[in-house]
């Protein structure tokens, strides 16, 4: 991912001025990032998560993927707050 971006930003200036202002270097980068994220596998991003040990862990749909049903407000606990200086 890392490696996309910079050899996109080092060809990009081969042939291309400099930014001049930040909005305009903000624009330029925010496109490389979006290039290399569309560049880089899924199954490599689901491997760097698991890797990672940030994978959701409960119950899967039929294609195992995660899934949680929806929850309706009737179904959320209701919190009181206890006055306890009483």
């Amino acid at each position: 991912f890392s490696f996309y971006c910079s050899e996109s930003y080092a060809a990009y200036h081969l042939t291309n001025p400099f930014p001049k202002t930040p909005d305009e270097k903000r624009a330029i980068l925010s496109r490389f990032v979006s290039e290399a994220w569309k560049a880089v596998p899924a199954l490599t991003i689901k491997k760097g998560f698991i890797r990672a040990g940030i994978t959701p862990y409960g119950p899967r749909d039929k294609e195992n993927k995660f899934h949680v049903g929806q929850v309706s407000g009737v179904d959320a606990p209701v919190v009181e707050e206890t006055d306890e200086s009483a």
